[in-house]
């Protein structure tokens, strides 16, 4: 696959006015039929797909792809022009490349609507530059099941197996403190640190 043109590809993909075309039912068709299905839909990532590969592998990254565009198609095009130059300046790579290489590593559906919604709230200055692309990949490390007991954290808490995924990625500080017994056993209770406070407002 030639990762230059499909870069290139993703970056117009994001500037075009058919981007506003991509539906439910469009992706739905990608699945039961393949890359083919999407012949007649004139957008620049679908034509890089369709020249390139039909390999089931590409067809659900082609999925992603899709899913994403479809979820950020109602911010404005001179928004998405906006974020996409800030995205790539700050970050000091192109903004399509970003994106690819993320959707790439994404386990989850959920996770690619949980990164629409702040691309959404970066355009309209809810969030920063930074906070956007940190979140971004503090996300892809986290299992969506972790990331959905955010809300356990807003008061000291300790959850088995979580606590150590979302303490990892950042999402959560130890805020209590316990030595232990004479066995070793500990209390320490763990709370949301200013980023996992911003992330849980776009959770459902």
């Amino acid at each position: 696959m030639d990762n230059k043109n499909l870069t290139t590809a993703m970056s117009q993909s994001l500037l075009d006015d058919n981007i506003n075309k991509i539906s439910s039912d469009i992706i739905n068709d990608l699945l039961s039929d393949g890359i083919q299905s999407l012949v007649n839909i004139k957008l620049p990532i679908i034509g890089s797909f369709i020249h390139i590969s039909t390999s089931i592998s590409d067809t659900f990254f082609m999925k992603k792809c899709l899913e994403f565009l479809k979820g950020i198609n109602d911010i404005p095009k001179e928004k998405r022009y906006e974020l996409i130059s800030e995205l790539s300046r700050r970050n000091q790579i192109d903004a399509g490349e970003m994106i690819l290489s993320l959707l790439d590593k994404l386990d989850h559906p959920q996770k690619i609507k949980l990164i629409c919604k702040l691309f959404k709230a970066r355009a309209y200055d809810d969030i920063t530059t930074e906070d956007l692309i940190r979140l971004s990949f503090m996300i892809d490390k986290c299992p969506y099941i972790d990331l959905c007991y955010l809300k356990e954290y807003i008061q000291p808490n300790y959850i088995p197996g979580c606590t150590e995924t979302l303490l990892a990625a950042g999402f959560i500080e130890k805020s209590t403190f316990d030595f232990g017994d004479a066995k070793g056993n500990s209390n320490d209770k763990y709370s949301l640190t200013s980023i996992g406070e911003l992330l849980l407002k776009y959770i459902e």
